[in-house]
């Protein structure tokens, strides 16, 4: 079995180090979790095989984008302190419809102090 050559930082699980070359240093292949080879054009380091798992255990949802959408939610927005020149700005943009750059205009009066 082969390691990285910084293992166990280089973020492998045991057994899962790719094969390099030992005279130019080039990546082969890929190592699956269950220590399979893959191939470097693979679109996964995971073999077919436990990506076809039967694991009574596996849920199948992995990948659903409901949980990102979950997480977008929870996000608190910060507004800024109340009399500060971006809340002034956020006041008046919200109101604006010129087309006003307040986003500069509280910038510049920033810069002046």
């Amino acid at each position: 079995m082969t390691h990285c050559e910084d293992f166990p930082c280089c973020g492998h699980e045991p057994g899962c180090c790719p094969d390099f070359d030992p005279e130019t240093g080039k990546q082969l292949n890929m190592k699956c979790t269950c220590g399979a080879t893959v191939p470097l054009t693979s679109r996964f380091s995971i073999c077919e095989g436990c990506m076809k798992s039967d694991d009574p255990y596996d849920d199948g949802d992995d990948w659903c984008d409901e949980d990102e959408e979950d997480e977008e939610d929870d996000i608190a927005v910060i507004e800024p302190p109340v009399g500060s020149w971006a809340s002034t700005a956020r006041m008046m943009a919200a109101g604006d419809d010129t087309g006003f750059d307040w986003d500069a205009w509280k910038d510049e009066m920033k810069e002046r102090g």
